[in-house]
């Protein structure tokens, strides 16, 4: 079984397809990759050629163009290298193979694979027209579906007899070492997130204010790794409610200066409206801190209330549990403990091997037929 794997997602994240495909590589060997000449972050493309996977650059994919030619180009591929599973991770990408089949008239039979990434999910109305849309095309052109969590999954019920569950792991780097406990002489929050419409950095900031003028704690920190439209409203909004000594603003981190930020917190908490996968939630499980979330993405298949986390909707609710956290520190040391268990879950090598469960059994199903 060949396997041509597309790593752009176009949403930031092509270094974890990098390592999905790196772990695919590991297991089965029998895979190649498709990329753009756009690299989303610096030394993806040396890292595949490395690990001697091969891999063929479409120029334009991330941009868009030259939509003709990279279907000419991914035919020749499909073509040449027997493919019998293309997995996609756009809709671009979903065009580009759907001409490539039905338009080009590509010899070589092989199955479709697609991964839900996003669907413009904080607008109520674009989300909806995005969901019907999608829907449409994966029902009558998509053999597989991925989603990263039941919630998504339940976003799109109307696929439910073809969508399975894999979540996106968590960079390897996250795994290293034994359980450390948390530091604990103080609240020390973290979240990590664009500062942008929907992600509601905000509503974190007035609970923690509000809970540092109720227990007059000066020790307490928020820590808010980003960048973003919103930033400098949230730095305002931290002077203006007078915490600002308190709330770090690091900017843009990369992934090695996200986990110093980790190691140094307790508690994450994540405010988000919503989320497709939430890597924001994942992280941190792995590293075994507690969860303060929304129930948005990932959150409701690893954290039930109280045991490994908390769920707040308000900024009053997220103001109380802060509270409660101050007075029985043990919860944050327990519910860490518990996510560090449980961490496997986020493992590529893990998340691979069921992966490659699910194309075996498609592919058999369809000899059978």
């Amino acid at each position: 079984m060949n396997i041509l794997f597309f790593v752009e997602s176009g949403l930031g994240n092509s270094a974890l397809l990098i390592d999905q495909l790196i772990a695919l590589h590991k297991q089965h060997k029998k895979v190649c990759a498709i990329l753009s000449t756009k690299e989303q972050e610096p030394g993806l493309i040396e890292k595949i050629n490395s690990l001697l996977i091969p891999n063929y650059i479409l120029p334009g994919l991330v941009e868009h163009q030259s939509f003709k030619k990279n279907a000419i180009q991914l035919k020749q591929i499909i073509e040449e290298q027997s493919i019998d599973v293309v997995h996609i991770q756009t809709n671009w990408e979903l065009a580009l193979i759907m001409y490539v089949k039905y338009v080009l008239c590509v010899r070589r039979k092989f199955k479709m694979i697609y991964t839900i990434h996003a669907y413009r999910n904080n607008e109520r109305f674009k989300s909806c027209i995005a969901r019907f849309l999608l829907t449409f095309l994966l029902t009558f052109f998509v053999d597989k579906v991925i989603c990263m969590c039941t919630s998504l999954k339940n976003s799109f019920h109307w696929l439910s007899y073809k969508i399975s569950i894999i979540p996106l792991g968590i960079d390897e780097n996250f795994f290293v070492g034994s359980y450390q406990p948390l530091l604990m002489d103080s609240l020390r929050l973290i979240y990590p997130a664009q500062f942008r419409i929907g992600k509601n950095q905000d509503t974190v900031i007035r609970a923690f204010a509000e809970y540092r003028n109720i227990t007059h704690d000066m020790k307490s920190i928020l820590i808010l790794p980003g960048s973003g439209e919103l930033l400098q409203k949230m730095k305002n909004l931290c002077k203006d409610l007078d915490c600002d000594q308190q709330v770090l603003f690091p900017g843009y981190c990369s992934k090695k200066e996200i986990l110093t930020y980790y190691r140094k917190s307790n508690t994450a908490v994540i405010a988000s409206s919503s989320e497709t996968f939430g890597q924001c939630i994942a992280e941190p499980f792995v590293l075994g801190l507690n969860i303060i979330t929304t129930r948005v993405g990932v959150a409701l298949d690893i954290i039930q209330n109280k045991d490994g986390g908390f769920y707040f909707k308000t900024q009053k609710e997220l103001t109380s549990i802060l509270l409660e956290l101050s007075k029985k520190p043990i919860l944050i040391q327990k519910n860490g403990e518990r996510n560090f268990r449980m961490r496997d879950k986020f493992r590529w090598s893990i998340i691979t091997k069921e992966y490659l469960k699910i194309i075996n059994q498609m592919i058999v199903v369809d000899n059978e037929k």
